[in-house]
């Protein structure tokens, strides 16, 4: 059954795996989130430019401008302080969770249906 919600929530991918960032575009998708996705942190960052999401998903690893980079640009940005982060990595001593005490980190591997239920904790 499909969750339609009253205001549709964005939500931006940025994932260089093409399998796990179509997985969770598809199954968000199905819930009712319009989803967008970007390759790596760069292409992420200009999608921010054109429209500002509910929710940042983001690997930290990722070829241009990875995820560390990503985020140290959105946190530069005022218009971006108040933007919802989740951070998805294979690191689980990046040092970034003492830096960016605000975003919330599930370690890969990770179930989409986990990564679902952390996503719409934090969006909804």
């Amino acid at each position: 059954m499909i969750k339609y919600m009253e205001t549709q929530k964005n939500i931006l991918i940025v994932e260089d795996e093409s399998a796990i960032a179509l997985g969770l575009q598809t199954l968000l998708q199905r819930r009712g989130y319009v989803v967008d996705t970007a390759e790596n942190g760069k292409v992420g960052l200009e999608r921010l430019q054109s429209r500002l999401p509910d929710l940042l998903v983001t690997d930290l690893k990722m070829p241009v401008m990875d995820g560390v980079d990503l985020i140290k640009a959105i946190k530069a940005q005022e218009s971006f302080q108040a933007l919802p982060i989740l951070v998805m990595t294979a690191s689980p001593d990046w040092i970034g969770k003492e830096m960016f005490p605000d975003i919330k980190v599930l370690e890969k591997p990770v179930g989409f249906n986990e990564a679902i239920e952390v996503i719409e904790s934090i969006i909804n």
